[in-house]
């Protein structure tokens, strides 16, 4: 891959990742929150059996720092949860690209420091894949479980 092909793949990447950033926020602020913020409760049905609600948790939308609950649907609240996990690896996208554009200049600029510049780079990516990836499968467990709860 020749250097421009990769910062232009890096340029779309970063700007996918603000995409997404904002497709969050104005799905958040359609449902008045999000589900990772949120529960479920199990209710008796009126035909026997349990009944799962789902309610998102929000803040600052119309409701102040207190945060308010809402109910939505099973599909919306699958939606919101889905969408928050995506925003960690969306994060970790955003700022490994950002890294790959940067790392001329990083290798350039730390010669002469205690960390070279490619000992920073590998040890910031290795940071950032560990970090957000911890962070991803916490939440996609987190998500596991609220979504199987009885």
């Amino acid at each position: 891959m020749t250097r421009r092909t990769r910062n232009l793949l890096c340029i779309w990447l970063i700007f996918a990742g603000l995409a997404n950033y904002l497709a969050f926020g104005i799905s958040y602020a359609f449902l008045q929150g999000d589900a990772k913020n949120g529960y479920v409760e199990a209710k008796a049905s009126p035909e026997g059996g349990q009944q799962r609600i789902y309610h998102v948790g929000g803040h600052f939308i119309k409701h102040g720092i207190e945060g308010k609950y809402n109910q939505v649907t099973r599909r919306q609240w699958i939606y919101s949860y889905i969408h928050s996990i995506s925003l960690w690896a969306t994060h970790a996208v955003v700022l490994l690209a950002m890294l790959t554009l940067a790392r001329p200049h990083i290798v350039a600029t730390m010669r002469d420091s205690r960390l070279d510049g490619p000992t920073f780079v590998a040890v910031a990516t290795t940071l950032i894949v560990v970090i957000f990836g911890a962070a991803t499968t916490w939440f996609l467990l987190e998500f596991l479980s609220e979504l199987h709860k009885r």
